[in-house]
């Protein structure tokens, strides 16, 4: 599959008469595994997308390969979640360096793949896919990942990694968006992908390592944070 670049989950668009597709990066877990307890990570995977598709592409932190720009638009700042994200270049590789309080933790893709539809909701009845099919579409996508990794300060963290698939959800695309699509309200959307939850760190240094690839070789996504906690 190829397109253009996304979270550098590389990634697709395909786009169809009535649809986007976005292949990216993503993960999700409890404690560093396992289905989150009292969190709903299925929910947070819609709201991640929600996040990555709101923002303009001049100042956004799937495009920086720095961190520069990893704080823009986080929702979550208040109850302590902070979305990390994948790159959209053509190497799929970045290294960023950010800086977050004590008490934060994370929540971002190792591999994830959405499908939008373009027309909006209830704009093209006949031709709007039926959710189960963008189901199908996305589950179908990352069917093809052969090979993910996640590690932290040196540790294998892979194993709790999960796969994850999205509620459906709408999309508000702002003007120059990732998807180069007209500005607007999209409906239904849904995602499917390997999500990780990390817990918050003890304050210093500690380096986040994640990426992975497909088994067609369409991309590779290799995203190492240098985060610092204080």
């Amino acid at each position: 599959m190829r397109g253009t670049r996304s979270s550098r989950g590389v990634a697709v668009v395909a786009l169809g008469a009535a649809l986007l597709g976005l292949l990216t990066p993503a993960g999700a877990a409890n404690g560093a595994g396992g289905a989150g307890r009292g969190r709903d990570d299925s929910e947070l995977t819609a709201q991640w997308w929600k996040w990555a598709l709101s923002i303009p592409t001049s100042g956004h932190p799937l495009l920086d390969e720095t961190g520069e720009d990893a704080g823009v638009g986080q929702p979550y700042q208040g109850s302590k979640v902070f979305f990390l994200g994948g790159v959209f270049n053509e190497s799929g590789v970045a290294v960023r360096s950010i800086t977050v309080p004590a008490g934060t933790a994370f929540f971002f893709p190792v591999l994830n793949y959405v499908f939008v539809d373009e027309k909006g909701r209830g704009r093209d009845p006949a031709n709007n896919p039926r959710v189960r099919e963008l189901y199908g579409i996305v589950g179908d996508a990352i069917d093809q990942v052969d090979f993910i990794f996640v590690g932290l300060d040196g540790t294998d963290l892979t194993r709790f990694a999960e796969r994850i698939a999205s509620p459906p959800f709408s999309v508000r695309l702002p003007e120059d968006n990732l998807f180069g699509a007209p500005a607007g309200t999209y409906a239904p959307a849904v995602s499917d992908g390997y999500w990780f939850y990390l817990p918050p760190l003890s304050k210093g240094e500690h380096t986040l390592r994640f990426g992975g690839s497909m088994s067609d070789g369409a991309f590779g996504l290799d995203v190492t944070y240098h985060i610092t906690v204080k």
